[in-house]
């Protein structure tokens, strides 16, 4: 449904690539049902899995009578009792040899765990928590918004920073969460890129050079990208008038527009091909950590992607010429314009793009990565 849940699918993945016998409990929420039919029988044939649903939606009572408690509101969503049972069960009933947090939100369990289970823990981490949450304070123009996540980035930053403290190491997604991370732990720590195989049945020609962003409302940092975009647009299609900008992912079909030439689409089937079909993906992130998984796939399949600092973090990219960085406004625009009008270029961009996924992101590699880390840490 999104860039975490493809992460987290990923993880699992290279776990039984590597041949590890893996029990998966899985919270379910109302933005991430849980379905067991839709869970990949491939994966169901060798695994065993179990879920509880947790309703993680925000609550105004309890966002508010958390000021006046310890801990971190955002993290505290997570919690149940059923699932906290179905913890203790698991751990009671089968033998184990670690334990893999996936998320900062998963370790609101740590304790159970650490009372039924004596072997070593370990994070799956997708990003530094805080750090998204002190971008979006930093973009919020609500005074008393903005006071308000002040306090939530406080709490979560403080748990955070406790939290690890308790793990037995952790793997990131992106090498500066590495180099944050050991500079506050002595535990073990180490990247392990998110994976991709290259699809080369799609053939991107190129011809196309409209516009896109992929991403769902649900998450502020998208839609604050999006905004800017739709903002920024009337500049790029008066110097490219016959530009077109299509917003994809859940809940980009409610949004409004004036402008003729930005279709709000929604949720996409077949992403890939309307991708290759649309041109070039535009990503002006502000806010986040860790990687961006969309950016990922996208460069997999040749896209040229115009993106911010903010938003290449995690990928190496320098001297590659695989991304194409803009982060102000005027570069944002004549990124675009110049872009969509050069076929050339978009075709040099999307090739390095391809070609750094196949160096940096190989199944294989990977997957001997975490086995090596599971081994000797």
């Amino acid at each position: 449904m999104d860039g975490g849940c493809v992460a987290m699918a990923n993880f699992l993945d290279l776990l039984l690539a590597g041949n590890h016998e893996v029990k998966h409990l899985t919270v379910a929420t109302n933005k991430h049902p849980f379905t067991i039919s839709n869970y990949p029988t491939e994966i169901t044939q060798i695994t065993s899995v179990e879920s509880v649903h947790i309703n993680t939606d925000v609550k105004p009572l309890k966002a508010f009578l958390a000021l006046f408690k310890k801990g971190s509101y955002n993290v505290s969503r997570f919690y149940s009792d059923e699932m906290n049972s179905l913890v203790k069960t698991a751990l009671s009933n089968e033998k184990f040899d670690v334990v893999i947090l996936e998320s900062l939100f998963s370790t609101v369990y740590l304790a159970s765990i650490r009372s039924y289970f004596k072997g070593k823990v370990y994070l799956r981490s997708h990003n530094i928590e805080f750090q998204i949450w002190e971008d979006i304070t930093n973009n919020c123009g609500n005074w008393l918004k903005r006071k308000y996540f002040k306090r939530l980035t406080s709490d979560l930053k403080r748990y955070e920073l406790d939290t690890i403290q308790q793990l037995d190491g952790i793997l990131t997604i992106s090498t500066a969460d590495e180099q944050y991370y050991k500079q506050h732990l002595t535990a073990p720590v180490t990247t392990l890129p998110f994976t991709i195989a290259i699809n080369n049945t799609l053939i991107n020609d190129y011809i196309a050079s409209n516009l896109f962003h992929v991403g769902g409302m649900d998450w502020e940092p998208n839609r604050e990208a999006v905004e800017r975009l739709i903002g920024l647009f009337p500049s790029i299609i008066k110097q490219h008038p016959k530009i077109e900008l299509s917003l994809i992912g859940k809940g980009t079909d409610e949004l409004v527009s004036n402008n003729s030439s930005i279709h709000a689409e929604g949720f996409i089937d077949d992403l890939e091909a309307h991708a290759v079909k649309t041109g070039i993906l535009v990503s002006p992130i502000s806010a986040g950590s860790g990687i961006r998984i969309k950016i990922l796939e996208m460069m997999a399949l040749g896209i040229p992607v115009i993106t911010t600092k903010k938003g290449a973090q995690g990928i190496d990219y320098e001297g590659k010429k695989c991304l194409f960085i803009a982060d102000t406004d005027e570069k944002i625009i004549q990124a675009c314009v110049e872009l969509s009008t050069n076929p050339s270029l978009r075709s040099e961009l999307g090739t390095n793009a391809k070609n750094y996924i196949s160096t940096y992101h190989s199944p294989t590699t990977v997957a001997e990565q975490l086995d090596e880390f599971l081994q000797s840490s």
